[in-house]
């Protein structure tokens, strides 16, 4: 019924989630998750009290998320639905993008939307496959064709700090 997901892999969404789930203050956080899946992270922070909300291109994979009781827009991130997440819900407090941003044309407009979302003070957590490690463990092979981007330390840096993030 749901996407595949390994014990490895729901338990660090699932903390991550909780993470950003936390109150910050005397508020309760509102956190997206870019590339939501299943929403298996976001039903962590959800867990924690946070407004959660996934943005999922995938139909039937954002339905999952739906039924599972997180609210899911099925489009790509761009800057029509980052304004009208703003719109609707105001600004975030944490924006989201694991194992997604590596597979995204025209990262660095994405990461442009991420900062006119956030809050002032707001979290952007990236997660994904770190090219060095790729290099040494000979594991060219778990690059495929969906891939746009392999990112390094220096190239996530450099990306980020074009609007203003800091690693």
């Amino acid at each position: 019924k749901y996407t595949p997901v390994g014990d490895s892999l729901r338990n660090n969404l699932t903390a991550l989630g909780e993470e950003l789930g936390l109150p910050y203050g005397d508020k309760a956080p509102f956190v997206v998750d870019i590339g939501s899946n299943n929403g298996l992270l976001l039903l962590g922070a959800k867990t924690m009290g946070a407004k959660v909300l996934g943005v999922e291109p995938a139909v039937k994979i954002g339905q999952q998320a739906r039924d599972a009781g997180v609210p899911t827009i099925t489009a790509f991130f761009d800057s029509t639905v980052g304004d009208d997440i703003e719109s609707r819900h105001g600004l975030v407090d944490a924006v989201v993008c694991t194992q997604t941003l590596q597979h995204i044309p025209g990262a660095r407009a994405v990461v442009k939307h991420v900062a006119r979302s956030l809050k002032p003070g707001g979290r952007f957590v990236v997660e994904g496959r770190y090219f060095i490690d790729t290099v040494e463990s000979l594991t060219f092979d778990t690059i495929y064709h969906e891939m746009m981007s392999c990112f390094t330390l220096g190239s996530m840096r450099t990306l980020l700090s074009l609007e203003g993030f800091c690693i």
